[in-house]
C-alpha cells in the first residue's frame, strides 16, 4: 500500500507545520528521496518534512500506532542511504537554522544543516567547527558516527566538539542532553547518536582560524592535489613517497596543521591510473607547501593543483574527489599497520594497484592525526577512527547508467577481494560507518564499535526504542 487514508492522515496533514510528501506527489516524491550514492534505492511510504519538535512528534506518533519503522533524513550523504530505509522518513532539510555565541565560541545547529551552511555562517566570525570535507554532508548524521575532518589532527573528531544535543525520542519525549544532564545517554551520542531518537538540533564548538594575507586576500592555509602516473616505471619512487608517510605517521612528526590523505585512483579526464595527494594545510600556506616538497622531491607530480586558500575553499578541494548521485561502493576501516606500513608491504600494494585494481576502484589512505588517536578509546562511542593512525577507504564508484553495471559488479568484487585480503593484510574489520555501505551484513553490523561500546550503545537502545520503530538506526 502506497498511499496512506484515514482520519489520522488527515489530522496528520492538518497539524504538520512542515510537509507531507506520498510516492503519488510524483514530482516531490522524486526530488525528495534523492541521495548523494545511487547505489541503492529505496521507496518510503512517506516523507515527513518537519519544521520542528512538535511536527516530529505527531510523525512518531502516528509510525507508533501504526507500527510502522522510521529514519531519519538530514543532508542524505550517508553511503548506505539508511535515511530513506524506513516506511516513514522524517526530513529534517527544511531546520536549518545556526545561532553562534561568538564569545563562548559555540554553536546551535539545526540537524537539517548541511556543512556548507555552517561554515558559511561561521566564516562570518572567524570561526569553524570539525565539520566535514564535501559541502552537503549533513551535519548531525557527520557529528553523530564520528566525524573526521580537515580541523581533526589539531581538536580531534566531530564527537569530540559535540557538547550537547536536543532529541525526541522513539516514545516522543523532548530531552536536552549534555554531560551534566545524562552522561550515558551523551556518550551514546558522540559517534551512535541516532540511537537515541531524532536529534533536532547539536551544540558544537568553534575554533578560530589563523589569518594570512597573499596577494592582497585573506587566506586561512593552502590545499590541492598532487598526482603521479602509476606505470610499471614509476612503481619504486611512488612507494617511496607513500613510506615517506608512513614514517611521518610512525614517528609521530605529521603536523596537526595536515591530514594527508593519499589515494590510488584513476580520475578524469584519462582515467590513467596515479597516487594522489590530497595536500590540505591549515595554517600558514609556506608551511603547506614545504609538506608537499617532501614528497614531490622524491618524484616530481605530474598535476599540482596546490595553492594558497581561504577556508571556503578549503572546505571544498575534497569535493572533487566524489561526484553526487553517482553509484558509489565502499568501506571505511581502521588500517592494519603490521601490514600496511613497512618498505616491502608498501611496494607489494603498490604493484597489486597497478596490476589488479580496475579503473572504477580506488584506495584511499588517511593519517588522521594527533587529535583523533590521542584521545582514549573509552571516552566516545566512536572507536574504530582511533584504532590506528592510519584508515583505509576500499571502493568503486561508475557514473549511474545502467550500461555501467558490468564493471560496476567486477570492480565491487574487487573491493570484497580487498577488503578480505586480496591485496595484503592491510585493513582491520572496524568499519568507520559515516563511509561504508560494504559492511551491512551480520558481521558488519559487529564491526564498528569495540565490544563494551557496543554493549552501552544497546542498552541505551533498548531503553529508548522499546519498540524498535528505528530498527535500521546503525547499532553495528
Amino acid at each position: 500500500m502506497d498511499e496512506f487514508n484515514g482520519e489520522d492522515v488527515q489530522e496528520l496533514k492538518r497539524l504538520v507545520r512542515g510537509q507531507l510528501i506520498f510516492k503519488t506527489d510524483e514530482e516531490a516524491y522524486s526530488e525528495a528521496v534523492k541521495c548523494f550514492n545511487r547505489d541503492s534505492k529505496w521507496s518510503p511510504r512517506l516523507i515527513v518534512q518537519v519544521r520542528g519538535a512538535h511536527d516530529v512528534q505527531l510523525a512518531l506518533e502516528f509510525a507508533r500506532a501504526r507500527g510502522l519503522s522510521v529514519s531519519v533524513a538530514g543532508g542524505r550523504h550517508m553511503f548506505n542511504n539508511a535515511c530513506m530505509h524506513g516506511d516513514i522518513v522524517i526530513d529534517m532539510r527544511l531546520m536549518r537554522s545556526i545561532n553562534i555565541d561568538v564569545e563562548e565560541r559555540t554553536a546551535w545547529v539545526d540537524s537539517g544543516c548541511i556543512v556548507f551552511d555552517v561554515d558559511q555562517e561561521a566564516i562570518a566570525h572567524n570561526l569553524a567547527a570539525v565539520t566535514g570535507q564535501y559541502y552537503d554532508t549533513g551535519i548531525a548524521g557527520f557529528s553523530l558516527g564520528g566525524g573526521l575532518g580537515f580541523l581533526s589532527p589539531r581538536y580531534g573528531l566531530s564527537v569530540d566538539n559535540l557538547l550537547a544535543v536536543e532529541v525526541v525520542t522513539p516514545q516522543g519525549e523532548l530531552l536536552y542532553i549534555d554531560d551534566e544532564t545524562d552522561p550515558e545517554k551523551m556518550w551514546v551520542a558522540r559517534g551512535a547518536g541516532w540511537n537515541l531518537g531524532v536529534v533536532l538540533r547539536l551544540k558544537l564548538k568553534m575554533y578560530p582560524l589563523e589569518t594570512f594575507q597573499h596577494q592582497g586576500k585573506t587566506v586561512h592555509g593552502y590545499g590541492g592535489f598532487l598526482m603521479w602516473p602509476l606505470t610499471a616505471e614509476s612503481v619504486d619512487p611512488i612507494a617511496k613517497i607513500i613510506q615517506k608517510l608512513f614514517s611521518l605517521v610512525e614517528s609521530g612528526k605529521v603536523p596537526v596543521e595536515t591530514q594527508p590523505l593519499m589515494a590510488f585512483a584513476n580520475p578524469p579526464p584519462g582515467d590513467a591510473p596515479v597516487l594522489l595527494l590530497q595536500n590540505i594545510w591549515v595554517g600558514n600556506p609556506a608551511g603547506g607547501e614545504a609538506f608537499a616538497k617532501l614528497f614531490s622531491d622524491i618524484l616530481e607530480p605530474s598535476v599540482n593543483t596546490c595553492a594558497p586558500l581561504h577556508w571556503l575553499a578549503i572546505q571544498d578541494v575534497h569535493t572533487a574527489m566524489f561526484e553526487r548521485e553517482n553509484r558509489y561502493y565502499l568501506s571505511t576501516r581502521t588500517a592494519n599497520a603490521e601490514g600496511l606500513f613497512g618498505a616491502a608491504a608498501v611496494r607489494t600494494l603498490t604493484m597489486e594497484m597497478l596490476e589488479k585494481k580496475p579503473k572504477e576502484g580506488f584506495l584511499v589512505m588517511i593519517a588522521g592525526g594527533k587529535g583523533i588517536t590521542d584521545v582514549p578509546m573509552e571516552r566516545t562511542a566512536c572507536t574504530s577512527l582511533r584504532e590506528s593512525p592510519v584508515v583505509c577507504m576500499v571502493g568503486c564508484h561508475v557514473e549511474d547508467d545502467d550500461e555501467n553495471i558490468p564493471a560496476y559488479e567486477k570492480a565491487k568484487a574487487w573491493v570484497r577481494n580487498t577488503l578480505e585480503g586480496g591485496a595484503g593484510p592491510i585493513c582491520k574489520h572496524s568499519v568507520y560507518t559515516n563511509l561504508d555501505n560494504v559492511g551491512t551484513g551480520d558481521h558488519g553490523k559487529q564491526s564498528a564499535y569495540a565490544e563494551t561500546a557496543r554493549e552501552r550503545i544497546s542498552a541505551v537502545k533498548k531503553a529508548m526504542d522499546p519498540d524498535n520503530i528505528f530498527r535500521f538506526t546503525k547499532t553495528r
